[in-house]
């Protein structure tokens, strides 16, 4: 993996992730006044009431941030490469093919990593602003496979624009959709504190799978 590749495919998303970041920071601060706000219209009691006895989560709209996230950083790295037969040219130059693709997906997975962490960072502050430390990390332990699920879209994702059948773009998409699903379906505080790391496990499998629609676009298999 040379640093001419890791440098042309960051040529070829740097506006797209310029874009995603200066769009996720904007609806932090959109998040901040939206919380911000029952505490200025009503008293403040009835807000710490509605999250620490109700437990409604006042934060679910960041819920697919960072999955959607993901999704476009992706679409942004690949579409270029299939649409401009790109991909073939560069898998058979006299490279090995996996070095190749994984230097790819390291570009994409740091950028996607990079706003997750600044988007954890804004999301904890803000919590801590108006809701005391307990508070905060039981939201922070919530919302971490929100987060995360920016990871596997961003794999998936590459995954279906690779594939090279429009049956198994589909298959995956549903494989896709059903696994990043389990991420989303409690609205409990904290629900999947004991199961994050089995999730993490997982969601390797993905780096993996994403080589055999590499393996079938390189030598034209259907």
């Amino acid at each position: 993996m040379s640093t001419s590749t890791f440098y042309k495919e960051w040529l070829k998303i740097r506006y797209y992730v310029l874009g995603a970041f200066v769009f996720n920071v904007l609806f932090f601060v959109y998040l901040f006044f939206d919380i911000r706000e029952p505490f200025i219209n009503d008293p403040p009691i009835m807000a710490w009431n509605s999250a620490i006895h109700i437990h409604t989560l006042f934060y679910a709209k960041v819920k697919y941030l960072l999955l959607a996230t993901g999704i476009v950083i992706s679409l942004a790295q690949f579409i270029p490469e299939i649409t401009k037969n790109r991909l073939r040219l560069s898998l058979h130059l006299p490279v090995r093919a996996d070095l190749l693709i994984l230097s790819y997906i390291c570009v994409g997975l740091s950028a996607v990593i990079a706003i997750g962490v600044v988007d954890i960072i804004l999301f904890y502050t803000i919590i801590t602003k108006f809701f005391p430390h307990e508070v905060s990390c039981s939201a922070l332990l919530t919302a971490l496979p929100w987060f995360f699920s920016g990871l596997i879209a961003y794999l998936a994702t590459m995954q279906v624009i690779i594939e090279t059948s429009w049956k198994r773009r589909i298959f995956y998409s549903i494989i896709f959709c059903g696994f990043v699903g389990l991420f989303f379906m409690s609205n409990e505080y904290s629900s999947y504190i004991h199961v994050t790391g089995k999730l993490f496990l997982i969601s390797l499998l993905f780096v993996p799978a994403v080589f055999l629609p590499v393996y079938r676009f390189r030598n034209g298999v259907e």
